[in-house]
């Protein structure tokens, strides 16, 4: 019998499902997953992965026996994950929105509810899209130093919660101190006082803060943004701006993009790849065109 997948005009596909993601809001189940697929008619297998270890091995798994797209249920720390394994690789991805903030799902501009997310595995195209790299890890929305990436160090990758959160935040926030950078942009020697400086592949961060609107995941560039020498205060009111109306076009904000940005600074900094922290300053982001393969809206 003639598959229905190829018949369809569909590569074929197998879904992994982070049935952990998005625990702050209502997500499918890996049943309600399947009932949804079988309702849209798509011949795609369902494989529930328990932890970012077991979903990379997963995917070795399965590219190394052929499979052409795979389809990622989950939220940007899924992705992250996944992108690990699939940059510079000839297999598709495609995503199903599943976390709580879904910043890379909104830049490539990928709808957010299940049923349209999955009607892309036979409606989509496929484009390639560019990676930021910094420490021999790739990321889709942003990396760099300052606030986010101290809050990140504070907070932890283990044990995380509400409360965990917001004591991580405080005590950064009361911490805050412009920090001296010396920065290498696209080979250009620059000097700054920053609270923080962001090296953005998409448009948002954290939180989905929009630290970078306009930016593209298909121009060949990262938008470097920089936060100067903000007091408490203007960190507040700089932070309502951006959060709330997209606003980064203020007197202490440099925007600028770049292939290459190399950070120095006197003391180590923890530096945030996405939303983990990976190691310290000197270290140099760059980004990796058209380096996966996603598919999206026709």
């Amino acid at each position: 019998m003639q598959d229905m997948r190829l018949t369809l005009g569909m590569p074929r596909c197998t879904i992994l499902m982070n049935a952990r993601a998005g625990l702050h809001k209502d997500t499918l189940t890996p049943e309600q997953m399947r009932e949804l697929v079988n309702k849209l008619g798509i011949e795609a297998e369902i494989l529930e992965t328990d932890s970012e270890a077991h979903m990379c091995e997963s995917i070795r798994r399965l590219q190394n026996g052929g499979v052409e797209r795979l389809a990622v249920a989950g939220g940007d720390g899924t992705i992250h994950a996944a992108v690990q394994c699939l940059a510079c690789t000839q297999t598709e991805l495609a995503i199903i929105p599943q976390g709580t903030r879904n910043n890379f799902a909104h830049a490539l501009g990928l709808p957010m509810e299940p049923e349209h997310a999955l009607a892309l595995l036979r409606e989509g195209r496929v484009i390639n899209v560019d990676l930021g790299k910094a420490h021999g890890t790739f990321f889709t929305e942003a990396a760099g130093v300052g606030l986010f990436a101290d809050v990140l160090d504070a907070y932890g990758q283990a044990n995380k919660s509400f409360w965990r959160g917001s004591f991580a935040i405080l005590r950064i926030f009361f911490a805050a101190r412009p920090k001296r950078l010396r920065l290498t942009i696209d080979g250009q020697l620059d000097a700054e006082k920053a609270v923080m400086c962001t090296v953005a592949n998409g448009y948002r961060i954290g939180a989905g803060a929009p630290i970078a609107p306009g930016a593209s995941v298909v121009d060949g560039k990262l938008d470097l943004v920089i936060l100067g020498a903000l007091s408490r205060l203007e960190i507040v009111r700089y932070y309502r701006e951006i959060k709330q109306k997209g606003n980064v076009n203020l007197p202490k904000i440099r925007r600028m993009r770049a292939r290459e940005v190399r950070i120095e600074a006197a003391i180590p900094l923890a530096m945030h790849v996405d939303d983990q922290v990976v190691g310290t300053t000197p270290a140099a982001i760059e980004v990796v065109p058209e380096a996966l393969r996603v598919v999206v809206k026709a």
